[in-house]
């Protein structure tokens, strides 16, 4: 809600802009493609963003065993063609799921940005891969990899450097335990990300006035 309303003053005359935030805790790239599928393309976006943070290569390797633990279906023909590949049996033990799939966590990785791209074109949206270090890591996650996995399947790529204003993360979280940003580092982030917006103008397809 922060960034719609600072981008609906920035528009320029004849322009309009609306965000959905599809954001779900601890979702994965897969479980963000599958959502894609399902829910965001129902709205016909001219835009689709793919906020990441790092580990995702281990991130969806973990998520992929995970299912495979539990039982529950894989959805995509490609995981599903890993999985018999690897000789995964549903119920199999956590972790040694989690063995054999960390080594592919690149090529799950760089086939769900490729999926992603493929159908957010189809769709005329414009797939935009925005890196957003988590709290507990900010200037420590190494995107680079992923960024050019991210490009190279066809997204615009945007890195948030400084997404929390150099402020100590420990005032930013939501509770003691919890390094979910609060209000006030949902502010640093839409700040943020807005910043990334007018330097990318090609983006919005318009640039956004600045006063």
């Amino acid at each position: 809600q922060i960034v719609e309303d600072r981008l609906k003053a920035m528009v320029p005359p004849g322009k309009s802009v609306e965000m959905m935030n599809f954001a779900v805790s601890d979702y994965s790239t897969l479980e963000s493609l599958y959502q894609l599928e399902q829910d965001v393309l129902k709205f016909s976006p001219d835009v689709v963003m793919l906020v990441a943070h790092g580990g995702e290569r281990n991130r969806v390797a973990n998520k992929m065993a995970l299912r495979i633990h539990h039982g529950h279906p894989l959805t995509f023909d490609y995981l599903n063609r890993l999985k018999r590949e690897l000789v995964l049996v549903d119920g199999a033990a956590y972790s040694d799921c989690v063995r054999s799939l960390r080594p592919h966590g690149k090529d799950i990785l760089q086939w769900a940005y490729l999926e992603m791209a493929h159908i957010c074109k189809n769709a005329s949206a414009k797939p935009v891969w925005v890196f957003l270090p988590t709290m507990r890591r900010v200037g420590a996650e190494n995107h680079g990899p992923m960024e050019k996995l991210a490009a190279s399947a066809g997204f615009t790529t945007v890195i948030l450097n400084e997404p929390y204003g150099g402020t100590d993360p420990e005032t930013l979280k939501i509770t003691e335990t919890n390094y979910h940003p609060n209000g006030r580092g949902h502010a640093f982030i839409a700040e943020s990300l807005l910043q990334a917006l007018m330097s990318h103008p090609e983006i919005l397809g318009f640039p956004l006035k600045t006063r």
